[in-house]
Parts: C-alpha cells; sequence; structure tokens
C-alpha cells in the first residue's frame, strides 16, 4: 500500500466521521426543540387545569 493511498483513506474516514458528527448534532438540536415544546404544552395544560379548579384566573400579557 502506497502513502497515498493510506492518506486517501483516512481522509475519507474523516470526512465521513465528520458528516455524521454534523448530521448528529442537527438531529439533537432538533429533538431538544420538540421536547421542550412537549413540555411547555403540558405546563401549560396543567396550568389551565389547575386555575380552573381553582377559579382563579391567569392574567394576560404574562
Amino acid at each position: 500500500m502506497s502513502a497515498e493511498l493510506v492518506l486517501s483513506a483516512l481522509s475519507a474516514l474523516m470526512l465521513g466521521l465528520l458528516a455524521c458528527g454534523f448530521a448528529l448534532c442537527v438531529w439533537s438540536l432538533c429533538r431538544v426543540s420538540t421536547l421542550r415544546d412537549k413540555a411547555e404544552e403540558r405546563l401549560l395544560a396543567k396550568l389551565r387545569a389547575s386555575c380552573g379548579k381553582e377559579g382563579s384566573h391567569v392574567e394576560e400579557g404574562m
């Protein structure tokens, strides 16, 4: 095996790892955003349920 072939294989491997890392980063950012949205929806539902039970109200603009 020549040195050029080894360097070529290593370059291809590094590019592949870089692409996988980028894809994983984007996927994790999207997942965190989705989880945050779901948690926010659950919190709002609990807030609405507790306000309905106690007869209190939530002021607009909060």
